[in-house]
């Protein structure tokens, strides 16, 4: 499946090549949609960037957060980075419209963008088993840290997997176009390009979010029935050491643990609620600003579209949409989370005073020419 715009409107297919070189002869962008498009795709680049890399810097250095919930939003921060850095290449593309970077990129860098998507869905849908788990069974043991790798292992190899077909077929046509091509029969090159396009998006699309949505909604009724809060507090109890008196025997120390415990609940329960909320608008911006685009690919799959203006603009800005998690995602982070927004707050204040502290320390330029102009007039061989 073809995860990128299509190039100047150019069905994927190969079938309405000619259809679209007369739209695009009669239809041109204006420049302010252009314009506007490339600020869009550049800012959203940047924020991922630097975003994303935080995100990852912060979970991988902060030992609070060295646990399995942390390590798979770090994992779609990575997902989130690489995708970004195959922006300009695929931007490059969409605006040109032919593929000028060679046989080998055209087969590695488009199929790598599914890689990636897929790897955003499996490990989406790994955060919200998790969280499943976390809340309903309590009990359970969390996944140590050999099995959180192979976990992020498989999410990867699994993406891999559902790719290859992708990686196979990617080849450069006759018009300079990067294109999936299954066979050189045309029916059957449409016949499996529908088949795959089809399974790729159930499999990276609608059935991750059936079950993302149905977790949800188990988490979300499981919240308003469960407390973190201890129901009874038997804090009087004799220690197991002989001859000595437990610290919770005393009334007034009892009351003092038991106000800790309420307090340390309460404050559990807030974060687990928070965590959630988190979780689920990074879903819900997954879903209005990636499925769209999706949808409009599987359509054009099937149906020839009208080779006019709104399907020029559908296709690309439905890409645009389409990269917006990856810059949203890290503000979900800082906005949602306690965690991620102290430590956002305390690289960009260090990054902010160090900046600061270089400007003060650098000399202007006025009084670097009158120190030099001084030590002019004071020397004794000066003309």
């Amino acid at each position: 499946m073809d995860t990128t715009a299509l190039p100047l409107s150019t069905n994927i297919s190969n079938a309405t090549n000619a259809t679209s070189s007369a739209m695009n002869a009669v239809f041109v962008e204006s420049i302010y949609s252009r314009v506007f498009r490339l600020f869009m795709f550049t800012v959203s680049g940047l924020v991922s960037l630097v975003g994303n890399t935080m995100v990852i810097y912060i979970t991988y250095n902060n030992k609070f957060m060295r646990t399995f919930a942390y390590f798979l939003i770090a994992n779609l921060a990575v997902s989130d980075v690489l995708s970004t850095l195959i922006l300009p290449f695929m931007v490059f593309y969409l605006e040109i419209g032919k593929w000028t970077f060679g046989e080998t990129l055209c087969k590695i860098l488009n199929p790598c963008f599914t890689v990636f998507a897929v790897v955003t869905t499996n490990t989406l849908v790994a955060i919200a088993c998790d969280r499943f788990r976390a809340l309903l069974f309590p009990f359970k043991l969390k996944p140590s840290t050999s099995e959180t790798r192979l976990i992020l292992a498989i999410i990867w190899l699994l993406a891999f997997l559902v790719s290859l077909p992708s990686f196979g077929s990617r080849t450069i046509d006759a018009q300079g176009y990067c294109l999936e091509i299954y066979s050189n029969d045309p029916q059957e090159h449409q016949l499996y390009l529908r088949i795959y396009t089809v399974f790729l998006f159930l499999f990276n699309n609608f059935i991750p979010l059936v079950v993302i949505l149905y977790l949800y909604i188990r988490i979300t009724m499981a919240l308003k029935h469960i407390s973190f809060r201890p129901q009874t507090f038997q804090l009087n109890r004799p220690s197991s050491l002989a001859g000595r008196e437990s610290p919770g025997s005393s009334p007034r120390n009892s009351v003092v643990l038991r106000n800790a415990n309420v307090a340390s609940a309460n404050k559990r329960q807030k974060m687990e609620s928070k965590f959630i909320r988190m979780l689920a608008m990074v879903v819900l911006v997954f879903f209005f600003c990636y499925v769209p685009f999706q949808v409009f690919f599987l359509l054009y799959t099937f149906i020839v579209l009208p080779m006019d203006s709104p399907t020029y603009y559908a296709n690309n800005y439905l890409f645009l949409l389409m990269w917006i998690p990856n810059s949203i995602n890290p503000i979900c982070y800082a906005a949602l989370n306690e965690r991620y927004a102290k430590a956002f707050k305390k690289i960009l204040g260090k990054t902010y005073n160090n900046v600061k502290r270089l400007g003060t320390s650098m000399p202007s330029p006025k009084s670097t020419y009158s120190v030099g102009l001084s030590r002019r007039k004071s020397s004794p061989i000066s003309v």
